[in-house]
């Protein structure tokens, strides 16, 4: 979802260059918390709405980083939606 935006603001900083995959997974999990931590803000409770979404979120990408984006299945599918 924003791994590749927060990537690429982190590879042109001068303060977070180098450091890895852990500053982007630490942004990825405090943009998918924002509407959560809201919501205990204001409300005093956070509707489970908001929690499934985020863990889903954060899961489905890692899902699709490791297992779906490396398949040789995947590559055939986006090689047909490319040519």
């Amino acid at each position: 979802m924003l791994p590749a935006p927060f990537g690429h603001l982190i590879g042109h900083s001068p303060f977070l260059r180098g450091l890895g995959p852990p500053p982007i997974l630490v942004l990825l999990i405090l943009s998918l918390a924002a509407s959560a931590v809201y919501e205990l803000i204001r409300f005093r409770r956070v509707h489970p709405v908001s929690l499934w979404i985020g863990l889903t979120f954060f899961i489905l990408d890692d899902l699709c980083a490791t297992v779906i984006g490396p398949s040789a299945a995947w590559r055939r599918f986006a090689g047909r939606l490319v040519s």
